[in-house]
């Protein structure tokens, strides 16, 4: 009977630490953050659109590029900040691959000057772009 518990007794302490559930709870928080981090982003601007209760239509999902102004006169692309040296840049870029109509819809707050709106739409003229639709609340 005494040699059955002598082998429990006599095991050595384990030296070294096991990091594979860290590992998984440092994943699981990563995810976590990569999923949660765009939504926050996305809060931290916010555009009032301005009211119009003739002239609102339903805008086609099919249409990729569209532009956000902020209430500071920020420029928004899918939620990243863009200057308008970047944004003609960006244009221009999608234009020549084809892969976005020559079609801008702009959601510009109902606080931001005429004049950034007009900016934007001559440096996108510039670009290639012709056709532009303004985003309002029915």
């Amino acid at each position: 009977m005494s040699d059955i518990y002598s082998d429990t007794y006599n095991e050595e302490p384990i030296a070294e630490i096991n990091i594979i559930p860290f590992v998984d709870i440092i994943l699981v928080v990563l995810i976590i953050f990569m999923i949660t981090a765009p939504q926050l982003i996305r809060e931290g601007f916010s555009v009032t659109l301005p009211k119009a209760i003739s002239g609102a239509e339903e805008i086609s999902p099919s249409v990729k590029f569209k532009i956000e102004v902020t209430n500071t006169g920020d420029i928004l692309l899918d939620g990243n900040l863009m200057s308008l040296n970047n944004l003609s840049l960006y244009a221009r870029k999608l234009l020549e691959t084809g892969s976005v109509e020559s079609r801008l819809i702009i959601s510009a707050d109902v606080s931001v000057s005429h004049g950034r709106v007009m900016e934007i739409i001559d440096v996108m003229k510039r670009s290639g772009i012709q056709q532009f639709t303004f985003a309002v609340q029915p």
